[in-house]
């Protein structure tokens, strides 16, 4: 049975970090280095190092896990915000008041979206699929950022040509 005062030693032994040392804790605890020696032998104290800094280096991954999938999470309701909010993107497309140069913005905005949500950013189909349904549902939408996208390629053209 580990007592309360080997159980306080480890923890000092263990706060110590890159610099732990039985000498140290020895020194703290007022006894010999053989005697914390004796005591991490006893209870362990290197597997219960290994185990603690194990979980600890799990707990460190899910809370940055979390804080990049939060980020990511928040990119995209931005985006979505600046391309369906109300008299962004979407409204104003709808309006009739989308310039092809708001297309390559758009662009930009959707392709972030498309990497945020895991998915590919160039293809050769039009195929849509999963979350991407459930955003893009509207034909005449559909319809009209084709309708902006052919009159860019034609602007581009004529560009090209002068």
């Amino acid at each position: 049975m580990e007592t309360l005062r080997e159980k306080q030693a480890f923890e000092f032994y263990y706060k110590q970090g890159n610099e732990r040392s039985y000498m140290s804790t020895a020194r703290q605890f007022n006894v010999t280095k053989r005697t914390v020696a004796r005591w991490a032998k006893k209870h362990g104290w290197q597997e219960k190092v290994q185990l603690r800094d194990q979980n600890n280096a799990k707990e460190l991954e899910k809370r940055t896990d979390k804080s990049v999938v939060d980020q990511k999470a928040e990119l995209l309701t931005v985006i979505r915000y600046a391309i369906f909010g109300k008299d962004q993107f979407a409204d104003r497309l709808r309006k009739g008041e989308i310039k092809a140069k708001d297309m390559f913005e758009f662009n930009v905005l959707f392709k972030n979206m498309l990497l945020l949500l895991g998915e590919e950013t160039e293809r050769t189909s039009h195929e849509i699929s999963g979350e991407l349904q459930n955003i893009v549902t509207d034909s005449e939408f559909l319809r009209a950022l084709q309708q902006a996208d052919e009159q860019r390629a034609s602007k581009g053209d004529t560009d090209s040509e002068s």
